[in-house]
């Protein structure tokens, strides 16, 4: 009886929490379009009335009616800028993402949206165990338009198709360094897969019927959302260590962003994808997404079945205790994604690997490696650094203290 007491004042703050969010999104959306929308109120109530007046005569049969084209094309503008405007609104009203707008919660808030919310694999499916039927993968290969839009090419098939006319495939080269965790580009994938299926669509009227165009996701976009997302978690997940006495959270929020505008700023660089240097970001490298020219962001093949493997900390509830970042499926498939397009990366774990067998396996017998390959002692330290932080997600790398001593073993897979 206790525990039915206080569940039901719980979930009703919680409802009354959703339906005040709700609100308050609503009335932004409209607050920040409401100058457009009264400008077109009285054009659109002319626009109506010379809709109804040619539909009507068209009922009537007064074929004989000369409807000036001018009218008409004005009363189509009208009414095509009030519906794109509608459209804004709705898109800022939450209609076209299942992510809710994260700056209206406080992660600090026991009834706040919990950070993975509209992350977890459900969230990203057209339908419930979509991508267990083998129809939901067919034509993915042959760059068809899916249900997340049309499919790109990672950076490896690209450069097939460059060397295949002769052009120089670029030059091989390794992740950055500051790349020092590679689950946050599970995240990223989560967002931009929710938001591919989620895109606005609109009819447009054609010879054959109407057919459905659908709104593009832009580079820019992703990073504000992936950069809203990726802030609350933190903070989300530092509250859950407060509450709970863990310190989980710290570790796997370490790449994540503070909200701060310089930190913002490195996350959505590294993380996701630099807007001055198109293909450059952790997603794109990796090949997992695709950008053109235009900023038009793509999800490929790859970072498809990457995106729809179940992972142990945004799927299972019981996942924060085991302190377990990715799945050994997802470890398996970042590393078939390194060495398909960033080979150079793949070339030196495998040096790197070679080495702690041979046990020259410390930091300063790594770097001695890297200085004699010609890296400054600087560049080796660094590089060293994310390398094995990679290497030590992708779980084929151990970190041993003792004392002050750092070494490395490999794992046994």
């Amino acid at each position: 009886m206790l525990y039915v007491e206080w569940e039901i004042p719980r979930v009703m703050a919680t409802v009354n929490d959703e339906a005040s969010a709700e609100s308050m999104r609503r009335t932004k959306a409209m607050k920040a379009h409401e100058g457009v929308l009264a400008e077109l109120m009285s054009p659109l109530a002319l626009a109506n009335q010379i809709a109804q007046t040619i539909a009507n005569a068209k009922a009537a049969g007064m074929h004989g009616l000369v409807v000036p084209a001018l009218a008409k094309d004005w009363a189509e503008t009208v009414m095509q800028d009030f519906l794109f405007a509608a459209a804004e609104v709705a898109r800022e009203d939450g209609l076209s993402s299942r992510i809710v707008d994260r700056d209206l919660f406080d992660p600090n808030n026991l009834e706040a949206v919990e950070w993975y919310e509209g992350l977890r694999l459900n969230d990203v499916l057209p339908f419930e165990d979509a991508h267990k039927e083998p129809e939901f993968w067919e034509g993915l290969d042959d760059g068809e338009t899916h249900h997340y839009g049309e499919i790109g090419w990672e950076p490896s098939q690209r450069d097939r198709y460059l060397t295949s006319f002769g052009r120089p495939a670029p030059a091989a080269r390794l992740l950055s360094p500051q790349y020092n965790r590679l689950f946050p580009v599970k995240i990223v994938m989560r967002v931009a897969a929710n938001l591919l299926l989620n895109r606005e669509a609109w009819d447009v009227e054609g010879e054959d019927g109407p057919e459905t165009t659908h709104h593009p996701l832009f580079l820019e976009d992703l990073r504000i959302e992936c950069a809203k997302v990726a802030r609350y978690a933190k903070r989300r997940m530092e509250w859950v260590d407060a509450n709970k006495g863990t310190e989980f959270g710290s570790w796997f929020s370490v790449a994540l962003t503070d909200g701060s505008t310089k930190q913002d700023e490195r996350f959505t660089v590294q993380f996701v994808g630099s807007l001055r240097s198109k293909g450059q970001g952790l997603p794109f490298e990796l090949g997992f997404l695709a950008v053109d020219e235009d900023g038009v962001v793509s999800i490929t093949q790859r970072g498809l079945e990457f995106t729809l493997v179940e992972n142990p900390l945004i799927d299972k509830d019981d996942g924060w205790k085991d302190a377990v970042t990715l799945s050994s499926q997802e470890q398996a498939l970042l590393a078939g994604a390194i060495k398909r397009n960033v080979a150079a990366e793949w070339t030196l774990m495998t040096e790197v690997l070679g080495l702690i067998k041979e046990g020259k396996n410390s930091p300063s017998e790594i770097e001695a490696h890297l200085v004699a390959q010609g890296r400054s002692a600087t560049e080796a330290s660094v590089t060293r650094s994310g390398l094995m932080a990679r290497m030590q997600e992708l779980g084929v790398v151990q970190r041993l203290k003792s004392g002050r001593n750092v070494t490395y073993s490999v794992v046994d897979r």
